[in-house]
């Protein structure tokens, strides 16, 4: 076992300069963020009889560690805000908005620990995720993103609270009554199961508004949006029957490939080189803007040493790591991987 001095020398800086341990120090408080919000959460908890403020505080370093490390979970880390801030008000009607760079989300306190959760994350979601994207979502694809956001982070953080929502907040009722909004959830649903809803879907979208921005939404962004949708709609379909389908979209402003080290013929036919000659071909040739390689359970070893074989031989990739959980037909739950592939500009 290394010493804590041992390690520093390593790494080249020295055990006694305090720059280099503030340096190392801060790099693991902001990786490990979410975990010190949660060791805060515990230590309030423990004066709440004695002091609200403690009760407060210990509910929003919770939500807030809870957010933070399920949005790791989701891949939907790179659409989250870099900072939220958890303000108690009296209003039933408080606000949210952004200050100084930090998501501040104003909400009733409650003594339901479920509704002060499904409070922060709905309007944290509606107000401060996936903002650029939903610039040009309809109404109805907009209201599903929110949805479909908020339950996924509700999964990871609170089952009890994911309850809450699905009875109180917006019920099966309410969707069936919504047939757009209904049509849109479930092939959201299907997308996401297959870990294509924030890494391609919703990544893509994103792109695609930052570069229209401040162009107002016509009928023909709308019909770009859903042709996106409908296509990754029938991947997911194609995928869950084992059926081939073209793993290439280049319409209008979507240009992208997608990848699977899932198909274990393909590993055994031809190794990993396949994957790593298929990637450098897609980015020199310029086909294509963007290519996802997803990687399910032990696989992500796999893929990762196809990308590390892949920057070794091709300079000028910018390569985005986004972590999901894949969904099976039969509800098994996978951890998995996409790796984003873009060419440096």
């Amino acid at each position: 076992m290394m010493t804590t001095v041992e390690v520093l020398r390593i790494v080249g800086i020295s055990a006694l300069s305090g720059i280099g341990v503030t340096i190392i120090l801060t790099c693991i408080i902001i990786a490990n963020f979410d975990k010190l919000l949660l060791v805060f959460a515990t230590i309030q908890s423990l004066f709440v009889r004695v002091s609200s403020s403690a009760r407060k505080g210990s509910i929003s370093n919770r939500i807030r560690g809870e957010l933070i490390s399920a949005s790791k979970k989701i891949g939907a880390d790179d659409i989250f805000p870099k900072d939220i801030k958890i303000e108690w008000v009296k209003d039933e009607d408080a606000a949210t908005f952004f200050s100084q760079n930090q998501m501040v989300v104003r909400v009733s306190n409650s003594i339901d620990p479920q509704l002060n959760t499904v409070r922060v994350v709905n309007e944290l979601v509606k107000n401060g995720v996936a903002i650029e994207a939903k610039r040009y979502l309809s109404s109805e694809m907009s209201s599903a993103t929110d949805y479909t956001l908020t339950r996924k982070l509700l999964y990871h953080m609170d089952r009890h609270a994911l309850d809450y929502y699905d009875r109180r907040i917006l019920t099966a009722r309410m969707i069936d009554e919504a047939p757009a909004l209904r049509n849109y959830i479930q092939d959201f649903a299907k997308v996401d199961h297959n870990g294509m809803f924030t890494t391609v879907f919703l990544n893509e979208v994103t792109k695609y508004s930052n570069y229209l921005f401040p162009v107002q939404i016509d009928d023909e962004i709308t019909s770009q949006i859903t042709g996106l949708l409908r296509y990754l709609t029938e991947v997911a379909e194609a995928m869950n029957i084992k059926v081939p389908f073209d793993n290439n979209y280049r319409k209008g402003p979507f240009r992208f490939t997608l990848a699977f080290t899932a198909k274990d013929e393909t590993l055994s036919d031809h190794g990993e080189s396949y994957y790593i000659d298929r990637i450098i071909r897609t980015m020199t040739e310029g086909r294509c803007n963007t290519e996802y390689l997803f990687a399910l359970g032990f696989k992500r070893t796999i893929a990762e040493r196809i990308i590390a074989s892949t920057k070794e031989k091709q300079s000028g990739l910018d390569v985005v790591e986004h972590n999901y959980v894949h969904i099976s037909q039969t509800g098994e739950r996978v951890e998995a991987i996409c790796y984003e592939i873009n060419r440096k500009h």
